[in-house]
């Protein structure tokens, strides 16, 4: 503990490993699950589908860039 201040070194005494270690469990608990439900959420995202009312045929589209236009671009789903 060399190059500390008293009031540092008073400090790391004081402080108790067990419930110090059970707080950062507790973080890294919570920043787990918060990984986990932002994983979840993006498995659940639906791609953009439209629906040809004449032919009932579903369709996936999006946008992207050619020359300078912009292109819609579909495909259809099986």
């Amino acid at each position: 503990m060399q190059g500390l201040t008293q009031h540092e070194k008073r400090l790391l005494n004081e402080i108790d490993p067990r419930s110090y270690l059970a707080k950062l469990g507790d973080k890294l608990a919570t920043i787990v699950k918060s990984i986990n439900d932002l994983e979840e959420a993006i498995e659940n995202i639906t791609p953009n589908l439209f629906k040809d009312g004449d032919t009932d045929k579903i369709y996936k589209y999006g946008l992207s860039q050619k020359n300078g236009f912009v292109v819609f671009n579909y495909q259809e789903v099986e």
